[in-house]
């Protein structure tokens, strides 16, 4: 591996490493306009970061043996795959539910990473 083949594969792993702080952090600022679309109270769509935090928990115990069993590439690759068919089917959610239940399986996937 030539140097610049692993300067590539730091920032790769870098990238990936930083999903998880900037899907909390991105959706912090947004959680006001999620309440208002949605007519629910702001603490209400909070509620959806523990459920992040919780699938993230979970992501931890499911994918380790996957990743044990398949390799890491498979596994990372179907995870981006689906964690931004999730992101971009929760723009369209219309409930709280629908929303806490994209997030959950956002942090799944997201720590798997």
């Amino acid at each position: 591996m030539n140097r610049i083949q692993y300067l590539l594969l730091v920032l790769l792993v870098a990238g990936i490493s930083s999903l998880n702080p900037v899907a909390i952090d991105t959706f912090l600022p947004a959680m006001p306009a999620f309440a208002k679309a949605m007519a629910v109270d702001p603490g209400t769509i909070g509620v959806t970061i523990g459920i992040f935090t919780i699938g993230t928990a979970l992501g931890q115990i499911s994918f380790g043996p996957i990743s044990d069993r398949y390799g890491r590439k498979p596994v990372v690759v179907f995870g981006l795959l689906l964690y931004a068919a999730m992101a971009f089917v929760s723009a369209y959610a219309t409930d709280v539910e629908t929303l806490s239940a994209i997030r959950f399986v956002q942090g799944n996937l997201d720590d798997q990473m």
